[in-house]
Formats: structure tokens, sequence, C-alpha cells
């Protein structure tokens, strides 16, 4: 009997069946909507999920995951479970979907699921946990929302973090650790598209998340207007603090034959207004934002404008009210290229330095 059981277990229709019957008693307690179309089990191989989506209690769609597949590797019915191992050699999910909403009650969408499968708090002897190992993870062509709805700021041509929706998001992980940190991982290729018309074409990194950082080495990042190469560091008390980024985080990075346009910082501040530019940089930048210094940078701007040595910039980011102080080891330009560049910077088209700065 037992034999046979097995047997018409190992048929997609009976699992699709037996999933069905979950995704109606998962409706019910959670008083929403779940539904899977399909569930594909090869025993001890890979799973393949198609069609499941959620709504959440406002009857919005929560999650969409038109195709998941999981594929395991070396999996043992004695020795995985024995051991509380799984091994995935991938996971994929294509097309899917994710909408985050922050509700009046400062609670989220996602909350009522979060807590039905929450442990409940009886004294239980602890076992050993699981541990899960990642060899790749790649999701393709990914759109999240997230949806504040304690603020209504309408901001048109640059970043809302409080109304994100992101596009085409597309992403290959290697290796990824979610044991030992919130999330680590080689990040192979990473693509996305805001709605406020950012592009990022391309981010490679062995990217470290955890409570009080987030670290990208061997970092490469590729938009249609700049290229940043080397590393990146963002230390913080607390996810919080990013919220007062200017007073409150830590940036150290390390810039090898990169190139940064305000086209693309303009997406995430206010406060170039009318200013542009596109600065060649190399070297090494530390501080809060607010004081920031370099060592050893070396910058280049406009057709024949070269700067070499350490800078110190307090009041960012206020460009206007922003003081610098340069200590130079090298410097070359000309009258002509200053004009330039003073203008790209005050966003005009006919001002000029003075004359005597050509002399020198």
């Amino acid at each position: 009997m037992l034999s046979v059981l097995l047997l018409v277990l190992q048929f997609k229709p009976v699992q699709t069946w037996m999933a069905q019957k979950a995704a109606a008693y998962f409706s019910k307690k959670l008083k929403t909507e779940v539904y899977i179309a399909s569930l594909d089990v090869r025993p001890f191989n890979s799973v393949v999920l198609e069609n499941f989506y959620v709504l959440d209690h406002q009857h919005d769609t929560l999650a969409r995951m038109p195709k998941l597949t999981l594929r395991l590797s070396g999996f043992s019915i004695f020795s995985s479970i024995s051991d509380r191992k799984l091994d995935f050699s991938l996971i994929e999910l294509d097309n899917g979907s994710f909408y985050l909403k922050k509700l009046a009650d400062k609670k989220s969408n996602l909350d009522f699921i979060i807590d039905y499968f929450k442990s409940p708090d009886t004294v239980k002897k602890k076992s050993k946990p699981w541990t899960m190992v990642f060899k790749r993870v790649v999701v393709k062509d990914f759109h999240f929302r997230y949806k504040n709805l304690l603020r209504d700021t309408v901001i048109s041509n640059r970043i809302n973090f409080n109304d994100l929706d992101v596009r085409r998001f597309t992403v290959d992980i290697r290796n990824m650790d979610l044991k030992n940190h919130l999330f680590k991982g080689d990040v192979r290729q990473m693509s996305l598209m805001e709605k406020s018309g950012f592009r990022l074409d391309n981010y490679r990194a062995i990217t470290t998340v955890d409570t009080n950082q987030i670290l990208a080495q061997n970092l490469a990042i590729l938009t249609p207007h700049s290229h940043l190469k080397d590393y990146f560091r963002m230390r913080f008390k607390s996810f919080d603090d990013v919220n007062d980024f200017e007073d409150k985080v830590l940036l150290d990075a390390g810039f090898k034959s990169s190139h940064i346009s305000s086209a693309d910082i303009a997406y995430f501040t206010s406060t170039l207004g009318k200013s542009r530019f596109d600065l060649g940089v190399d070297g090494r930048i530390k501080g809060l934002v607010k004081n920031l210094r370099a060592t050893d940078l070396t910058v280049t701007a406009g057709k024949a404008t070269y700067v070499k040595g350490n800078f110190i910039l307090k009041g960012l980011p206020d460009w206007e009210n922003t003081f610098m102080e340069l200590n130079f080891d090298q410097i070359a330009t000309d009258k002509t290229d200053l004009d330039y560049i003073y203008n790209r910077f005050a966003g005009t088209s006919n001002r000029h330095v003075p004359a005597v700065v050509g002399k020198f």
C-alpha cells in the first residue's frame, strides 16, 4: 500500500492537486487568496512551481511567481535529513513580482503572513538548525514595488524611496550565505530600471549586508553615464540611520579608473540644482557626507584638467554652502577648460573665471 502511495505521489497531477489543496487551506487561514497552478516535484532532484500568487488584505497582488525552479544537489533522504542540510545547486525565478506596502497603522501588508508563521512563545527543546547551501540564485525580469502609505510626497525625475517601482530586475548570485550574514554573495550580474528613469546596466561585487554595514568588494558598477570600480562600504548603527544618510552613515570608498556623472547622482539628491559634471576619479574617500576626506585622490575633468592631492569637503550635499580644503600634489589645467567646468557646475553657459587665472 505504501509503495503504491509513493508511486502515485510522483505524478504531476497528483502533486498539483495536493498543492492546490494546501493553497486553499492557507487561503482560509490567512483570509486572503493563495493560488498555485501546478507543482512538479522530482524526488531528491528538483521542484518546479508554476503560476503561484498570493493577495494581501487590500486585495492587491503581494507576490507572484510565474515559474520558480529549485534544484537540489547530493540530497539523501537519510543523511540530508539527519544532518539537517539542503544543498541548492540552483534557485531560479522568472518574471515574478512583489508589492510591499507600509500601511497607515505602520505595519506592512506582509505582516499578516509573518505573524501567522511566527513561532509561539512556548519553551521548546532547541533542535539543530537547518543548513542551507545556495550555490546559484538567478532572478530574471523581476518587478518590485514599495509604497509607504504614510507619505504622499510626489517626486519627479529622481528616486522616491517612499514610492519605489523597480522593473527588469535581473540578478545572478553565487555562493549566497544567509547564515553568517543577513546576506553575502558573489553577485556576478545585476541590472534594473526604476520608474524615475535611473538605470543600472550592471552591478558586480562580492556583496555583504549586515545589521551595521553594507560592503561591496571587487566592485564594478555600470550605468549609461558612469562606471565605478574597486570597493564601497557604508557603516551605520542600524538601518534606521539610512533615513538620516548625511549625518549618520559613514562612507568608505575606493575608486580605480572610475567615472562619475552628475546625471546619475541627480536621481538620488535634489541638491545638485542645475549643476552638471563628469569626473574621472582615482583614490579613496571616507567620512560622513557632510564631512568627507579624500586621500591620494586624482580627479580629471573637462579636456585638460588634472588634480591630484588630499581634499576635505564640509557641508555636502548643500553645494552652495560647501567648504573645500585642498592640498595639491599636482595640478594642470587652462582657462578655457576652467570656464567650461565652471559653467557646468554653475548650470550656466556664458560665465568666465577671472582673467588673472590664465596667468598661472
